[in-house]
């Protein structure tokens, strides 16, 4: 999770915030617990802060899409480590 926050913090600008574990109360947990491969759930920007919706939309479909697949060779790394 943290090598796409850094990813996407890198890349859009937006506030370092972080990761976190989720608790068995919080919601997605099961999503994630009850997965049999590695799970994450990425919430990388709010539609909610008007900074965030500008950058995504210039983004586009394919500009996000972009972002993850930059993700992808460091994540296949950290698992086979």
């Amino acid at each position: 999770a943290s090598h796409i926050n850094d990813i996407f913090v890198r890349q859009t600008g937006f506030d370092d915030n972080g990761t976190s574990a989720l608790g068995s109360s919080d919601r997605g947990y099961l999503s994630t617990a009850k997965a049999i491969a590695p799970c994450i759930l990425t919430e990388t920007w709010f539609g909610d802060f008007p900074e965030h919706v500008e950058k995504i939309g210039e983004l586009g479909h394919s500009g996000v899409a972009d972002l993850y697949m930059q993700s992808i060779p460091g994540i296949a790394k950290l698992l086979a480590d």
